[in-house]
Protein backbone atom coordinates (compact mmCIF):
# COMPACT_ATOMS: atom_id res chain seq x y z
CA UNK A 1 0.00 0.00 0.00
CA UNK A 2 1.55 3.42 -1.06
CA UNK A 3 1.25 6.71 0.68
CA UNK A 4 0.10 9.84 -1.67
CA UNK A 5 -0.54 13.61 -0.99
CA UNK A 6 -1.56 16.28 -2.80
CA UNK A 7 -0.90 19.70 -1.06
CA UNK A 8 -2.18 22.76 -2.35
CA UNK A 9 -1.12 26.28 -0.67
CA UNK A 10 -2.79 29.49 -2.22
CA UNK A 11 -1.62 33.10 -1.05
CA UNK A 12 -2.28 34.85 -4.26
CA UNK A 13 -5.78 36.30 -5.25
CA UNK A 14 -4.51 39.20 -7.27
CA UNK A 15 -4.78 42.43 -4.48
CA UNK A 16 -3.55 42.95 -1.40
CA UNK A 17 -7.07 42.81 0.44
CA UNK A 18 -8.45 39.44 -1.01
CA UNK A 19 -4.28 38.24 -1.19
CA UNK A 20 -3.35 35.40 2.27
CA UNK A 21 -0.78 35.38 4.48
CA UNK A 22 -0.06 31.87 5.43
CA UNK A 23 -1.20 29.48 3.34
CA UNK A 24 1.53 28.66 1.76
CA UNK A 25 3.23 28.22 4.85
CA UNK A 26 0.59 25.82 6.30
CA UNK A 27 0.66 24.24 2.89
CA UNK A 28 4.54 23.77 3.42
CA UNK A 29 4.25 22.60 7.06
CA UNK A 30 1.63 20.10 6.57
CA UNK A 31 3.90 18.58 3.70
CA UNK A 32 7.05 18.41 5.92
CA UNK A 33 5.52 16.36 8.52
CA UNK A 34 3.64 14.03 5.77
CA UNK A 35 6.71 13.38 4.25
CA UNK A 36 8.18 12.47 7.28
CA UNK A 37 5.70 10.04 7.45
CA UNK A 38 6.37 8.51 4.37
CA UNK A 39 3.74 10.37 1.99
CA UNK A 40 5.00 11.25 -1.88
CA UNK A 41 4.29 14.57 -1.48
CA UNK A 42 2.65 16.85 -4.66
CA UNK A 43 2.94 20.34 -3.59
CA UNK A 44 1.45 23.46 -5.68
CA UNK A 45 1.18 26.94 -4.98
CA UNK A 46 -1.00 29.75 -6.05
CA UNK A 47 -2.03 27.87 -8.81
CA UNK A 48 -5.32 29.27 -11.20
CA UNK A 49 -8.02 27.29 -12.41
CA UNK A 50 -5.82 25.55 -15.17
CA UNK A 51 -3.18 24.68 -13.50
CA UNK A 52 -4.94 23.46 -10.32
CA UNK A 53 -7.49 20.93 -12.26
CA UNK A 54 -3.92 19.71 -14.42
CA UNK A 55 -1.54 19.30 -11.70
CA UNK A 56 -4.12 17.34 -9.78
CA UNK A 57 -4.57 14.87 -12.91
CA UNK A 58 -1.70 13.98 -12.70
CA UNK A 59 -1.22 13.36 -9.51
CA UNK A 60 -4.65 11.11 -10.18
CA UNK A 61 -2.51 9.13 -12.39
CA UNK A 62 -0.04 7.99 -9.79
CA UNK A 63 -2.50 6.42 -7.55
CA UNK A 64 -4.92 3.26 -7.62
CA UNK A 65 -6.62 1.05 -5.38
CA UNK A 66 -5.96 0.44 -2.14
CA UNK A 67 -3.26 3.59 -1.63
CA UNK A 68 -3.79 5.90 0.86
CA UNK A 69 -4.27 9.47 -0.05
CA UNK A 70 -4.58 12.73 1.43
CA UNK A 71 -5.86 15.97 -0.59
CA UNK A 72 -4.67 19.22 1.26
CA UNK A 73 -6.44 22.56 0.57
CA UNK A 74 -5.17 26.15 2.36
CA UNK A 75 -6.69 28.96 0.65
CA UNK A 76 -10.17 30.53 0.13
CA UNK A 77 -13.05 28.47 0.41
CA UNK A 78 -17.06 29.40 0.25
CA UNK A 79 -20.01 27.01 1.03
CA UNK A 80 -23.11 27.66 -1.13
CA UNK A 81 -26.02 25.29 -0.62
CA UNK A 82 -24.16 22.86 1.63
CA UNK A 83 -21.53 22.19 -0.95
CA UNK A 84 -17.55 23.54 -0.34
CA UNK A 85 -15.89 25.60 -3.08
CA UNK A 86 -11.73 26.04 -3.11
CA UNK A 87 -11.02 29.69 -4.70
CA UNK A 88 -8.00 28.79 -7.25
CA UNK A 89 -5.55 32.13 -7.71
CA UNK A 90 -7.02 34.79 -9.68
CA UNK A 91 -10.59 33.75 -10.41
CA UNK A 92 -12.16 35.64 -13.30
CA UNK A 93 -15.54 33.75 -12.92
CA UNK A 94 -17.46 31.71 -10.64
CA UNK A 95 -16.82 28.77 -13.26
CA UNK A 96 -13.33 28.33 -12.10
CA UNK A 97 -14.83 27.62 -8.75
CA UNK A 98 -13.79 24.28 -7.72
CA UNK A 99 -15.75 21.68 -5.76
CA UNK A 100 -14.91 19.72 -2.89
CA UNK A 101 -16.98 16.93 -4.07
CA UNK A 102 -15.72 16.89 -7.44
CA UNK A 103 -12.16 16.21 -5.83
CA UNK A 104 -13.70 13.25 -3.37
CA UNK A 105 -15.84 11.99 -6.48
CA UNK A 106 -12.50 11.68 -8.68
CA UNK A 107 -10.22 10.21 -5.75
CA UNK A 108 -13.16 7.69 -5.26
CA UNK A 109 -12.94 6.90 -8.49
CA UNK A 110 -9.43 5.82 -8.70
CA UNK A 111 -9.15 4.70 -4.84
CA UNK A 112 -12.58 3.39 -4.45
CA UNK A 113 -10.90 0.48 -1.39
CA UNK A 114 -8.39 2.90 -0.13
CA UNK A 115 -8.02 5.31 2.23
CA UNK A 116 -9.05 8.79 1.15
CA UNK A 117 -8.67 11.80 3.66
CA UNK A 118 -9.19 15.71 2.34
CA UNK A 119 -8.30 18.08 4.44
CA UNK A 120 -10.46 22.02 4.15
CA UNK A 121 -8.31 24.52 5.54
CA UNK A 122 -10.81 27.74 4.59
CA UNK A 123 -13.45 29.36 4.82
CA UNK A 124 -17.19 28.06 5.04
CA UNK A 125 -19.12 30.91 4.73
CA UNK A 126 -20.23 33.27 1.60
CA UNK A 127 -19.59 36.56 2.78
CA UNK A 128 -19.69 37.78 -1.02
CA UNK A 129 -23.46 36.01 -1.93
CA UNK A 130 -22.38 33.89 -4.54
CA UNK A 131 -24.78 31.82 -6.65
CA UNK A 132 -22.86 28.37 -7.70
CA UNK A 133 -24.45 26.09 -10.29
CA UNK A 134 -25.43 22.41 -9.21
CA UNK A 135 -22.84 19.88 -9.69
CA UNK A 136 -23.17 16.09 -10.07
CA UNK A 137 -24.48 14.03 -7.33
CA UNK A 138 -21.38 12.86 -4.88
CA UNK A 139 -20.96 9.12 -5.89
CA UNK A 140 -20.02 7.74 -2.66
CA UNK A 141 -18.20 8.86 1.24
CA UNK A 142 -16.88 5.05 1.26
CA UNK A 143 -13.78 4.62 3.74
CA UNK A 144 -13.64 8.84 3.20
CA UNK A 145 -12.39 11.18 6.08
CA UNK A 146 -13.38 15.13 5.35
CA UNK A 147 -12.22 17.25 7.65
CA UNK A 148 -12.63 21.22 7.55
CA UNK A 149 -11.01 23.93 9.72
CA UNK A 150 -14.10 25.45 10.57
CA UNK A 151 -17.74 24.56 11.05
CA UNK A 152 -20.23 25.31 8.52
CA UNK A 153 -21.08 28.92 7.64
CA UNK A 154 -17.97 29.84 9.31
CA UNK A 155 -14.44 31.14 8.71
CA UNK A 156 -11.26 30.05 9.18
CA UNK A 157 -8.66 32.20 10.66
CA UNK A 158 -4.86 32.10 8.53
CA UNK A 159 -3.06 33.10 11.53
CA UNK A 160 0.54 34.68 12.39
CA UNK A 161 2.52 32.12 10.55
CA UNK A 162 0.49 29.12 10.56
CA UNK A 163 -3.52 28.99 11.02
CA UNK A 164 -4.35 27.53 14.27
CA UNK A 165 -6.02 24.51 12.75
CA UNK A 166 -2.81 23.31 10.36
CA UNK A 167 -0.27 24.60 12.99
CA UNK A 168 -2.35 22.11 15.67
CA UNK A 169 -2.79 19.69 13.06
CA UNK A 170 0.61 19.29 12.61
CA UNK A 171 1.30 18.95 16.57
CA UNK A 172 -0.56 16.38 17.01
CA UNK A 173 0.10 14.15 13.74
CA UNK A 174 3.96 14.35 15.57
CA UNK A 175 2.08 12.40 18.63
CA UNK A 176 2.37 9.25 18.54
CA UNK A 177 -0.41 6.28 19.33
CA UNK A 178 -2.94 7.80 17.92
CA UNK A 179 -5.67 6.91 15.75
CA UNK A 180 -7.36 8.65 13.07
CA UNK A 181 -10.28 9.94 15.24
CA UNK A 182 -7.81 10.81 18.12
CA UNK A 183 -5.64 13.02 15.64
CA UNK A 184 -8.66 14.93 14.70
CA UNK A 185 -10.51 14.98 17.82
CA UNK A 186 -7.36 16.19 19.16
CA UNK A 187 -6.94 18.95 16.80
CA UNK A 188 -10.13 20.16 17.32
CA UNK A 189 -9.68 20.42 20.77
CA UNK A 190 -6.73 22.96 20.56
CA UNK A 191 -8.53 24.81 17.69
CA UNK A 192 -11.08 25.68 20.16
CA UNK A 193 -9.15 26.56 22.86
CA UNK A 194 -6.56 28.60 21.04
CA UNK A 195 -9.74 30.75 19.27
CA UNK A 196 -11.79 30.48 22.50
CA UNK A 197 -15.11 28.96 20.39
CA UNK A 198 -14.42 31.12 17.71
CA UNK A 199 -13.35 28.23 15.05
CA UNK A 200 -14.78 24.82 15.69
CA UNK A 201 -12.84 21.98 13.71
CA UNK A 202 -15.68 19.33 12.17
CA UNK A 203 -15.43 16.17 10.40
CA UNK A 204 -17.51 13.68 8.23
CA UNK A 205 -16.20 10.25 8.48
CA UNK A 206 -17.02 7.16 6.69
CA UNK A 207 -13.23 5.36 7.23
CA UNK A 208 -13.66 1.61 7.92
CA UNK A 209 -10.53 1.15 10.05
CA UNK A 210 -10.77 3.46 12.97
CA UNK A 211 -7.14 2.67 13.81
CA UNK A 212 -5.09 4.06 11.35
CA UNK A 213 -2.50 5.60 12.39
CA UNK A 214 0.71 8.12 11.49
CA UNK A 215 3.24 6.37 13.17
CA UNK A 216 6.45 5.99 11.42
CA UNK A 217 8.71 4.83 13.49
CA UNK A 218 8.81 1.34 15.11
CA UNK A 219 10.89 0.55 18.21
CA UNK A 220 11.70 -2.51 20.02
CA UNK A 221 9.40 -2.34 22.71
CA UNK A 222 7.81 -6.14 22.72
CA UNK A 223 8.72 -7.29 25.74
CA UNK A 224 10.24 -10.95 24.65
CA UNK A 225 11.83 -12.77 27.72
CA UNK A 226 14.14 -11.94 30.95
CA UNK A 227 17.22 -14.02 32.22
CA UNK A 228 18.75 -13.67 35.77
CA UNK A 229 22.60 -13.92 36.92
CA UNK A 230 22.55 -14.26 40.18
CA UNK A 231 26.66 -13.78 40.72
CA UNK A 232 26.17 -10.40 39.51
CA UNK A 233 24.80 -7.10 38.25
CA UNK A 234 25.32 -5.39 35.11
CA UNK A 235 25.97 -1.77 34.61
CA UNK A 236 27.43 -1.70 31.11
CA UNK A 237 26.55 -2.70 27.42
CA UNK A 238 27.88 -2.50 24.07
CA UNK A 239 26.72 -4.03 20.47
CA UNK A 240 30.04 -4.51 18.59
CA UNK A 241 31.20 -7.89 16.27
CA UNK A 242 27.56 -8.84 15.87
CA UNK A 243 26.84 -9.57 19.91
CA UNK A 244 25.55 -7.53 22.73
CA UNK A 245 28.31 -7.78 25.52
CA UNK A 246 27.14 -6.90 29.57
CA UNK A 247 29.71 -6.79 32.37
CA UNK A 248 29.45 -5.34 35.97
CA UNK A 249 30.29 -6.72 38.82
CA UNK A 250 32.40 -9.35 37.95
CA UNK A 251 35.58 -10.35 35.42
CA UNK A 252 33.31 -12.55 34.07
CA UNK A 253 31.41 -10.97 31.19
CA UNK A 254 28.02 -11.67 29.02
CA UNK A 255 28.59 -12.10 25.04
CA UNK A 256 25.08 -12.54 23.73
CA UNK A 257 24.59 -13.67 20.10
CA UNK A 258 21.36 -12.19 17.73
CA UNK A 259 20.11 -15.40 18.53
CA UNK A 260 20.11 -14.48 22.18
CA UNK A 261 22.63 -17.26 22.53
CA UNK A 262 24.32 -16.92 25.67
CA UNK A 263 28.03 -17.36 26.86
CA UNK A 264 30.10 -15.99 29.62
CA UNK A 265 33.36 -15.07 29.41
CA UNK A 266 36.29 -14.79 32.22
CA UNK A 267 38.56 -11.75 31.08
CA UNK A 268 41.77 -13.40 32.98
CA UNK A 269 43.08 -16.38 34.66
CA UNK A 270 44.31 -14.28 37.96
CA UNK A 271 42.55 -15.14 41.02
CA UNK A 272 42.03 -11.38 41.62
CA UNK A 273 38.45 -10.39 41.60
CA UNK A 274 37.15 -7.10 39.85
CA UNK A 275 33.93 -5.34 38.03
CA UNK A 276 34.18 -4.19 34.95
CA UNK A 277 33.02 -0.18 35.52
CA UNK A 278 32.41 0.63 31.02
CA UNK A 279 33.07 -1.27 27.75
CA UNK A 280 33.72 0.42 24.27
CA UNK A 281 34.99 -0.28 21.42
CA UNK A 282 35.83 0.76 17.49
CA UNK A 283 36.89 -1.37 14.63
CA UNK A 284 40.36 -2.58 15.90
CA UNK A 285 39.72 -3.20 19.87
CA UNK A 286 36.92 -3.68 22.36
CA UNK A 287 38.38 -1.74 25.83
CA UNK A 288 37.10 -3.15 29.28
CA UNK A 289 37.70 -0.55 32.51
CA UNK A 290 37.88 -2.31 35.82
CA UNK A 291 37.72 -0.54 39.30
CA UNK A 292 41.20 -1.88 39.80
CA UNK A 293 42.52 0.79 36.88
CA UNK A 294 43.36 -2.21 34.72
CA UNK A 295 42.22 -1.51 30.65
CA UNK A 296 41.65 -5.06 29.34
CA UNK A 297 41.84 -4.72 25.40
CA UNK A 298 40.84 -7.40 23.35
CA UNK A 299 42.02 -7.33 19.77
CA UNK A 300 39.83 -8.56 16.84
CA UNK A 301 41.66 -12.26 16.90
CA UNK A 302 39.85 -12.07 20.81
CA UNK A 303 43.43 -11.49 22.19
CA UNK A 304 43.52 -10.12 25.45
CA UNK A 305 46.02 -7.51 26.50
CA UNK A 306 46.21 -6.01 30.16
CA UNK A 307 47.65 -2.10 30.93
CA UNK A 308 47.28 -0.97 34.44
CA UNK A 309 46.85 2.98 34.72
CA UNK A 310 48.95 4.12 37.92
CA UNK A 311 48.49 7.31 37.44
CA UNK A 312 45.29 7.19 37.83
CA UNK A 313 45.35 8.88 41.30
CA UNK A 314 41.35 7.21 42.56
CA UNK A 315 38.86 4.98 41.76
CA UNK A 316 38.17 5.07 37.49
CA UNK A 317 34.66 5.32 35.81
CA UNK A 318 34.59 5.78 32.51
CA UNK A 319 36.27 4.76 29.34
CA UNK A 320 35.69 5.53 25.28
CA UNK A 321 37.92 4.80 22.19
CA UNK A 322 38.11 6.56 19.47
CA UNK A 323 38.86 5.10 15.74
CA UNK A 324 42.49 6.32 16.06
CA UNK A 325 42.84 4.06 18.93
CA UNK A 326 42.77 6.64 21.45
CA UNK A 327 41.49 5.69 24.64
CA UNK A 328 40.24 8.67 27.45
CA UNK A 329 39.74 7.52 30.60
CA UNK A 330 37.96 9.12 33.72
CA UNK A 331 36.46 8.74 37.08
CA UNK A 332 36.96 9.84 40.78
CA UNK A 333 40.00 11.94 40.05
CA UNK A 334 41.75 15.26 39.33
CA UNK A 335 41.98 14.52 35.59
CA UNK A 336 41.25 12.53 32.68
CA UNK A 337 43.92 10.02 30.86
CA UNK A 338 44.23 9.88 26.84
CA UNK A 339 46.86 7.10 25.83
CA UNK A 340 47.04 5.88 22.35
CA UNK A 341 46.88 2.14 22.25
CA UNK A 342 49.34 1.86 19.14
CA UNK A 343 52.04 4.66 19.88
CA UNK A 344 52.12 4.85 23.32
CA UNK A 345 51.57 8.30 23.94
CA UNK A 346 49.69 9.41 26.74
CA UNK A 347 48.40 12.74 28.19
CA UNK A 348 46.54 14.41 31.52
CA UNK A 349 44.22 16.90 31.33
CA UNK A 350 43.04 19.00 34.61
CA UNK A 351 39.43 18.56 35.30
CA UNK A 352 36.97 20.59 38.12
CA UNK A 353 35.19 17.28 39.23
CA UNK A 354 34.46 13.28 39.25
CA UNK A 355 33.78 12.27 35.59
CA UNK A 356 31.03 9.64 35.29
CA UNK A 357 30.82 9.50 31.42
CA UNK A 358 32.25 10.26 27.92
CA UNK A 359 32.41 9.34 24.43
CA UNK A 360 34.22 9.73 21.49
CA UNK A 361 33.21 11.07 17.43
CA UNK A 362 36.08 11.11 15.16
CA UNK A 363 38.76 13.66 16.89
CA UNK A 364 36.20 14.43 19.59
CA UNK A 365 36.02 12.93 23.35
CA UNK A 366 33.36 14.19 24.84
CA UNK A 367 32.92 13.69 28.78
CA UNK A 368 30.70 15.02 31.74
CA UNK A 369 30.33 14.46 35.59
CA UNK A 370 30.27 16.38 38.42
CA UNK A 371 29.95 20.29 39.49
CA UNK A 372 27.64 20.74 35.98
CA UNK A 373 30.62 19.18 33.79
CA UNK A 374 30.28 18.89 30.13
CA UNK A 375 33.27 19.49 27.55
CA UNK A 376 34.39 18.05 24.45
CA UNK A 377 38.29 17.93 23.61
CA UNK A 378 39.89 18.14 20.52
CA UNK A 379 42.77 15.59 20.58
CA UNK A 380 44.33 17.17 16.61
CA UNK A 381 44.37 20.39 18.48
CA UNK A 382 44.68 20.00 21.74
CA UNK A 383 42.15 22.24 22.99
CA UNK A 384 38.47 22.43 24.41
CA UNK A 385 35.68 22.37 21.43
CA UNK A 386 32.70 23.17 24.14
CA UNK A 387 32.69 23.59 27.74
CA UNK A 388 29.28 23.93 28.89
CA UNK A 389 28.26 26.71 31.53
CA UNK A 390 24.46 25.61 31.25
CA UNK A 391 22.70 26.11 34.91
CA UNK A 392 20.05 23.04 33.46
CA UNK A 393 21.86 20.26 35.50
CA UNK A 394 24.39 19.63 38.37
CA UNK A 395 25.59 16.34 37.29
CA UNK A 396 26.19 14.88 33.57
CA UNK A 397 25.80 10.90 34.00
CA UNK A 398 25.86 9.69 30.41
CA UNK A 399 27.09 11.47 26.75
CA UNK A 400 26.19 10.03 23.27
CA UNK A 401 26.59 10.82 19.76
CA UNK A 402 24.49 10.24 17.08
CA UNK A 403 25.88 8.33 14.15
CA UNK A 404 24.48 10.96 11.92
CA UNK A 405 26.73 13.52 14.01
CA UNK A 406 23.69 16.03 14.40
CA UNK A 407 23.11 15.35 17.85
CA UNK A 408 24.70 15.61 21.73
CA UNK A 409 22.49 13.55 24.11
CA UNK A 410 23.11 14.16 27.82
CA UNK A 411 21.51 12.72 30.96
CA UNK A 412 21.56 14.36 33.63
CA UNK A 413 19.82 14.53 37.36
CA UNK A 414 16.30 15.77 37.98
CA UNK A 415 14.98 13.49 34.77
CA UNK A 416 16.71 16.13 32.62
CA UNK A 417 17.98 14.74 28.77
CA UNK A 418 19.29 17.55 26.56
CA UNK A 419 20.29 17.02 23.34
CA UNK A 420 22.86 19.74 21.85
CA UNK A 421 23.74 20.16 17.97
CA UNK A 422 27.51 19.38 17.05
CA UNK A 423 27.47 22.53 14.90
CA UNK A 424 27.22 24.95 17.71
CA UNK A 425 26.54 23.13 20.79
CA UNK A 426 23.58 25.29 21.79
CA UNK A 427 20.41 23.37 23.08
CA UNK A 428 17.96 22.31 20.83
CA UNK A 429 15.88 20.63 22.87
CA UNK A 430 15.27 20.03 26.53
CA UNK A 431 13.21 16.51 27.52
CA UNK A 432 11.77 16.28 31.14
CA UNK A 433 10.96 12.94 32.96
CA UNK A 434 9.38 13.08 36.73
CA UNK A 435 12.40 15.23 38.50
CA UNK A 436 11.82 13.39 41.53
CA UNK A 437 10.75 9.93 42.48
CA UNK A 438 9.38 9.08 46.10
CA UNK A 439 10.64 6.09 47.55
CA UNK A 440 8.37 4.55 50.76
CA UNK A 441 10.01 3.77 53.69
CA UNK A 442 8.34 2.71 57.15
CA UNK A 443 6.66 5.90 58.55
CA UNK A 444 7.64 8.32 56.21
CA UNK A 445 8.18 9.06 52.58
CA UNK A 446 11.61 10.06 51.24
CA UNK A 447 11.70 12.08 47.71
CA UNK A 448 14.79 11.43 45.34
CA UNK A 449 15.95 13.18 41.86
CA UNK A 450 15.39 10.78 39.10
CA UNK A 451 18.58 10.18 37.10
CA UNK A 452 18.88 9.43 34.12
CA UNK A 453 21.84 7.00 33.89
CA UNK A 454 21.63 5.52 30.31
CA UNK A 455 20.65 7.01 26.62
CA UNK A 456 21.24 5.49 23.37
CA UNK A 457 20.74 6.90 20.04
CA UNK A 458 19.10 3.98 17.03
CA UNK A 459 21.68 3.46 14.62
CA UNK A 460 19.77 5.47 11.96
CA UNK A 461 19.53 8.44 14.52
CA UNK A 462 15.63 8.93 14.45
CA UNK A 463 14.98 8.24 17.82
CA UNK A 464 16.60 8.33 20.94
CA UNK A 465 16.29 5.89 24.04
CA UNK A 466 16.55 6.89 27.85
CA UNK A 467 16.40 4.49 31.17
CA UNK A 468 15.99 6.56 34.04
CA UNK A 469 15.74 5.83 37.92
CA UNK A 470 12.24 5.12 37.68
CA UNK A 471 12.31 1.67 35.91
CA UNK A 472 11.07 3.10 32.41
CA UNK A 473 12.60 3.56 28.87
CA UNK A 474 11.35 6.33 26.66
CA UNK A 475 11.42 6.57 23.11
CA UNK A 476 11.72 10.34 21.62
CA UNK A 477 11.51 11.24 18.24
CA UNK A 478 14.03 13.25 16.97
CA UNK A 479 12.27 15.92 14.26
CA UNK A 480 9.49 16.59 16.44
CA UNK A 481 11.00 15.68 19.88
CA UNK A 482 7.79 13.96 21.01
CA UNK A 483 7.53 10.53 22.82
CA UNK A 484 6.63 7.40 20.80
CA UNK A 485 6.27 5.09 23.65
CA UNK A 486 7.40 4.34 26.74
CA UNK A 487 7.86 0.59 28.70
CA UNK A 488 7.91 0.53 32.64
CA UNK A 489 10.30 -2.84 32.77
CA UNK A 490 9.56 -3.59 36.83
CA UNK A 491 7.01 -2.24 39.49
CA UNK A 492 8.23 0.28 41.27
CA UNK A 493 11.24 2.61 40.64
CA UNK A 494 14.46 0.47 39.53
CA UNK A 495 17.54 2.28 38.18
CA UNK A 496 17.98 1.42 34.41
CA UNK A 497 22.34 1.22 34.24
CA UNK A 498 22.57 0.00 30.71
CA UNK A 499 21.04 -0.78 27.82
CA UNK A 500 22.21 -1.35 24.02
CA UNK A 501 20.25 -2.30 20.67
CA UNK A 502 21.70 -4.61 17.61
CA UNK A 503 22.88 -3.16 14.42
CA UNK A 504 19.40 -2.77 13.29
CA UNK A 505 17.57 -1.56 16.47
CA UNK A 506 15.10 -4.77 16.07
CA UNK A 507 16.58 -6.09 19.79
CA UNK A 508 16.74 -4.29 23.07
CA UNK A 509 18.54 -5.86 25.74
CA UNK A 510 17.77 -3.67 29.15
CA UNK A 511 19.70 -4.39 32.92
CA UNK A 512 18.03 -3.91 35.60
CA UNK A 513 20.46 -4.86 38.74
CA UNK A 514 21.41 -8.88 37.90
CA UNK A 515 18.53 -9.42 35.14
CA UNK A 516 18.83 -8.47 31.58
CA UNK A 517 15.32 -7.79 29.78
CA UNK A 518 14.49 -8.71 25.69
CA UNK A 519 12.29 -6.34 23.83
CA UNK A 520 11.80 -6.84 19.87
CA UNK A 521 10.20 -4.90 17.66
Amino acid sequence: MNKFAFIVGINDYGNKSDNLNNAINDAKLIAEILEYKGFDIKLVFDVDHTNFINHFNVFLDTISNHDTVIFFFAGHGIEDRDINYMIPSKLTSKDELIPLDTIQNQLYNNNHDGIKIIIFDACRNNAVGVKTTSIPKIKSLYNTLISFSTSSTNTANDGKKNSPFTKNLVETLSLYNLNINEIFSKTREKVINETYFKQIPWEYNSLINKDINFDNISVPNIYSESFQNFKKSFYSSIFTRNRFIFAGTSKYVNFIKKDLDINSFRLDEEEKEYSIEEIDSNDNYIVFLNNLKELIIMNKEWEISTYTFNEIDNFPFTVSINMDNTVLIGGYSKNIFLWNIISNEKKSIPVEGNIYSSTSKQNLFAFGGEKGIFKVYDILNNKYKFESTSKEFLITYCIKFSDDNKYIATSHNGGKIIIWSTLTYEIIYIHRLEENLFIPFPETTNKVSNNVKHVEFSKDSSFLMIGSDNGKITFLDLKYFTVIDEIKLELGNHTIDTFSTNEDDSILLVSINNKIHIFKR
